[in-house]
């Protein structure tokens, strides 16, 4: 779809066919002709939309079991197997699953600190 906004020419892709068909086309055709309507760039709206989603989807791969899986293979790699599974077990029993899947922008850094010093297996870890 071609059309103005500031006075620039600019073109807004509405789909793919078959991927996208005519009656979705028309209707995101119609939402974009709406937000013109009103002063907002449907381009750059559309951008935003999915830098947003981009932004969200990463949020939600860092959840603080994977950022802790990645320090515990670099942190724990100078350990026998069998401390390494004993630590371990020791975080599981100490950790709830809801903080495992919560992001990790979510959790203070002193959270991991306090239940580290809780657990007898983590105390005099100085790892």
């Amino acid at each position: 779809m071609d059309y103005t906004f500031e006075g620039k020419r600019k073109t807004l892709s509405l789909g793919k066919y078959p991927a996208v068909g005519l009656k979705e086309a028309r209707a995101r055709r119609d939402t974009a002709k709406t937000m013109l309507a009103t002063g907002i760039d449907p381009s750059a709206e559309k951008k935003r939309v999915e830098v947003q989603a981009a932004i969200e989807e990463q949020e939600q791969a860092l959840t603080f079991e994977a950022v802790f899986r990645e320090w515990w293979e670099v942190r724990t790699i100078d350990l026998a197997e069998s401390s390494r599974r004993l630590k371990l077990a020791g975080w599981k029993s100490i950790s709830s699953p809801s903080a495992a899947l919560r992001s990790s922008w979510a959790i203070s850094s002193s959270a991991p600190r306090r239940a580290c010093r809780n657990c007898p297996v983590w105390r005099g870890y100085g790892g």
